[in-house]
């Protein structure tokens, strides 16, 4: 079977779609979960962005796991293998963190909200 693409587009593809991830994952989902989430506001909003980010990665892997099972080279899999990896980890790992520190915002809400009735 013929390779998807060769080596050369393989760099520009794992170069972009790397540095596309950094910046919208890290960069964008960093400070959006940073400031809204003490806040508690914009729950659906910020865990549906990582949510969205791990079913990219998975998407993303898959694709991987396709060009593995179909004999592509290296060049071709890896990037996908790679950035499928990262995303699907990375989203499983922040989800659960963001996801609890919602709860405990919401806590504290509830106990500024006792504390004003007292």
């Amino acid at each position: 079977m013929d390779p998807w693409f060769d080596s050369e587009t393989a760099g520009l593809i794992g170069g972009i779609a790397g540095g596309a991830v950094g910046v919208l994952f890290g960069g964008v989902g960093g400070p959006l979960a940073g400031y809204f989430v003490p806040r508690g506001t914009y729950k659906s909003l910020v865990l549906g962005y990582y949510i969205a980010w791990g079913v990219l990665g998975v998407i993303a892997a898959i694709i991987g796991l396709v060009a593995v099972f179909s004999d592509q080279p290296y060049h071709v899999y890896f990037p996908f293998l790679l950035l499928g990896g990262l995303c699907t980890m990375l989203s499983a790992l922040l989800t659960p963190v963001i996801a609890k520190q919602y709860r405990r915002s919401e806590e504290r809400r509830l106990d500024a909200e006792q504390f004003r009735d007292a």
